[in-house]
């Protein structure tokens, strides 16, 4: 295609010097020589421009084949750096501790050439902190992350008797120095301190968003549906077995939402035992003939500590129990009532007192940043409104006209709560609370009726 156009062109040319040529009176002139001299240069440079094009630029496969063995060499040469380092998941075991009972996540790190053993360990809090229990419960805590020697790491986890296990991770050179630099960027002072979110943001989820920065794919897991017919509260409740009364409170604070279904892996990683099991069941796409499609994640699983049996005891008594003796009581103030002729008020006002109480907590748990414990349905139960009739009960007993009012209102909210059961999982023992007051409301309107005949 060039050259038809180069010979058009210096067709045209020849043309035009001809003509000039035939006419010996006419000079051609300085306009009519640039003109001429242009088409001429002009048709020289469209010859030559596919040679100059080739001479300056190299061919596509030649710069892919260049920056493919600069790559090559790179990786080549982070393999015989990073040949004796080695990069591990951490999970440890429950403790006793009501903090504890979910378990830990760490990245252990190990270079036996470079002289370095040493864990990223996120998760870091102090007690020293101002109003600790009411910012964990707001979501307004803040944690940090701390690097430690392997040694003190283990050794802490050995004296409270919780097991630790390693994920052995098969990573290439390249993921490791990957692994490497993440430590010193997360140590640094501006990204040391984060804002812990039960499910979202916490030791498990910074070690997993770590990781998964620094894989050269993405990670694989198999059977991803598996956990798709879990709920969040399902999940928390999975190591809170022989610990009734943490079980009772994260039943009393969660909410309508974490009776939903986790519908994808990813949430599901917020415990540590959960990111244990996905990563020994990941694989990461190779790229790299030889060495298959995909190798798994884990090349190898070890008991750092390994793990000691405990006999947990549920305890006495539990929240149901404590439920069930509190319908006693109830039922022996209720019959004192028909023996005596007399009404207990103050039991009523003790009942009121802790309804109020606990619906404060639950109602400010609507502001709280953690997710699902925003809309709660025990509220119908336990209400800040009871305070009201609690402290006429208490201290306007004789001028309080309206206890029957408020027991009709309680009493309604009482079946309300009942019918939201449907809904809610409600925390062990709420349902007979619900009932038993109801009852007592019942009998308290009765008794009333029949006084006034």
């Amino acid at each position: 295609m060039f050259f038809l156009i180069t010979i058009i062109l210096i067709s045209i040319t020849r043309r035009k010097i001809i003509e000039k040529r035939l006419q010996p009176r006419q000079r051609l002139g300085f306009k009519g020589y640039f003109c001429s001299m242009k088409h001429l240069t002009l048709a020289v440079a469209l010859l030559f421009l596919p040679l100059f094009t080739a001479m300056g630029r190299p061919a596509a496969g030649g710069k892919a084949e260049a920056y493919g063995q600069l790559a090559g060499s790179v990786a080549d040469s982070l393999e015989r750096k990073y040949a004796s380092a080695e990069v591990g998941l951490l999970t440890c075991g429950p403790g006793d501790q009501l903090y504890t009972l979910y378990g830990h996540t760490a990245i252990h790190y190990r270079d036996s050439a470079a002289g370095e053993d040493v864990v990223l360990n996120y998760g870091i809090f102090s007690f020293s902190q101002e109003h600790l229990a009411l910012k964990f419960m707001m979501g307004k805590i803040d944690y940090s992350v701390q690097l430690l020697p392997f040694r003190h790491f283990v050794e802490e986890y050995r004296a409270e008797g919780r097991w630790v296990a390693e994920h052995k991770l098969d990573l290439t050179g390249v993921e490791k120095a990957r692994v490497r630099e993440g430590f010193a960027i997360a140590c640094r002072p501006e990204n040391r301190t984060y804002r812990y979110n039960i499910f979202y943001n916490n030791c498990s989820t910074k070690a997993r968003d770590l990781l998964d920065s620094c894989f050269s794919s993405p990670r694989i897991e198999r059977n991803r549906g598996a956990i798709a017919q879990t709920t969040f509260r399902e999940m928390v409740a999975q190591n809170c077995v022989g610990h009734p009364w943490a079980m009772f409170g994260n039943d009393l604070l969660l909410g309508l939402y974490a009776d939903t279904l986790v519908s994808t892996v990813p949430n599901s990683q917020f415990l540590p035992d959960s990111l244990r099991k996905s990563f020994g069941n990941s694989y990461l796409d190779t790229g790299q003939p030889g060495r298959g499609i995909v190798r798994p994640l884990v090349k190898s699983t070890e008991w750092i500590v390994p793990p000691l049996e405990k006999t947990g005891k549920a305890g006495f008594p539990t929240p149901f129990t404590a439920m069930v003796l509190f319908g006693l009581v109830a039922a022996a103030v209720c019959a004192a009532e028909w023996k005596t002729r007399k009404a207990f008020r103050s039991f009523d006002a003790v009942c009121y007192w802790i309804s109020g109480l606990a619906g404060l907590l639950i109602a400010a748990m609507a502001f709280s940043e953690h997710p699902t414990v925003n809309l709660n349905l025990q509220i119908l139960l336990l209400n800040p409104a009871a305070l009201i009739p609690a402290f006429n009960l208490t201290f306007r007993q004789k001028r309080y006209k309206r206890e029957f009012t408020h027991a009709t209102v309680s009493g309604i909210f009482a079946t309300l709560f009942l019918i939201g059961g449907f809904f809610q999982h409600y925390a062990e023992g709420m349902a007979t609370l619900a009932l038993i007051l109801l009852l007592r409301i019942v009998w308290r309107t009765a008794r009333k009726t029949q006084s006034n005949r």
